[in-house]
């Protein structure tokens, strides 16, 4: 029979503050299947300072 040990191990402060810091950006992004956007906008421009940005294909994901 194998004893099995288990260790609490404790966070520190930036681990529980930022729960991702293992993983990139990148990584974190694909997770969520976020649009791809790049050469895949159209800029919606308000006059008033602020732009909205939508994707021509909301079904192009990144890889």
């Amino acid at each position: 029979m194998a004893k099995i040990v288990l260790k609490n191990k404790i966070k520190s402060r930036h681990q529980l503050a930022n729960p991702f810091s293992g993983d990139n950006r990148h990584e974190r992004m694909i997770k969520n299947g976020t649009v791809d956007l790049r050469e895949n906008l159209i800029t919606e421009d308000f006059g008033n300072g602020y732009v909205r940005l939508l994707p021509i294909d909301k079904n192009k994901r990144l890889k």
